[in-house]
């Protein structure tokens, strides 16, 4: 039997997952590995103030072995990608506060925070 944190852990991914594929994100992109990573780092952040640059890209790049503009640049571009393949309703659901969700081009950190918040709210629901 798992425990809770084992299930918890084990949802967290697959809603991760299930999340960005919906939205578009090719899977085989390295775009896809940094955001899912990104996103758990997120979901267990207590603060209040992200710096992307500063905090995440630089952690993501050091257990990567690469540089932080690779991160940034993998991350927008399989975003961009993702806005062509994206399931339109989900999208418009998810990125609704956007005055045009499907021609509005989020930035790299509006898209981590908008995700985290959409899986944080399934999480709870499953949780439920």
């Amino acid at each position: 039997m798992k425990r809770a944190c084992e299930k918890t852990n084990d949802l967290e991914e697959e809603l991760i997952t299930d999340t960005l594929h919906k939205l578009g994100i090719p899977s085989h992109y390295k775009g896809f590995l940094y955001i899912k990573e990104i996103i758990h780092l997120l979901l267990n952040n207590e603060r209040t103030t992200i710096k992307l640059k500063d905090d995440i890209y630089k952690t993501i790049a050091k257990k990567h072995k690469t540089r932080e503009d690779n991160i940034e640049r993998n991350i927008r571009y399989a975003i961009e990608t993702g806005c062509g393949r994206a399931n339109y309703t989900y999208h418009d659901k998810v990125f609704s506060n956007s005055i045009n969700p499907l021609s509005y081009k989020q930035s790299n950190k509006e898209f981590l925070i908008t995700v985290t918040d959409r899986v944080r709210i399934e999480m709870n629901n499953e949780l439920d």
